[in-house]
């Protein structure tokens, strides 16, 4: 029983290392929709445009995400 639970180990430790993440996520690369022209809008969270724009939704389903665009002139 004891070498089999040290057969597995010994299997096992190489494949846990390969599974951790070799890279660091940095909290400043994360972008966050602005607003502005062609950003992204909408989606689950409703990021929204800035004054003058609008959201041109890529679908007309729930939480549909899209682009920002200039809020076209009324005729």
């Amino acid at each position: 029983m004891k070498f089999t639970l040290s057969a597995v180990t010994l299997l096992l430790l190489p494949l846990t290392v390969l599974a951790v993440p070799t890279f660091n996520v940095v909290r400043d690369e994360i972008k966050t929709p602005d607003g502005k022209l062609g950003s992204f809008c909408g989606g689950i969270v409703g990021f929204p445009c800035n004054k003058g724009m609008v959201c041109k939704l890529e679908g007309d389903f729930a939480d549909a995400g899209g682009v920002c665009v200039k809020k076209p002139k009324r005729a």
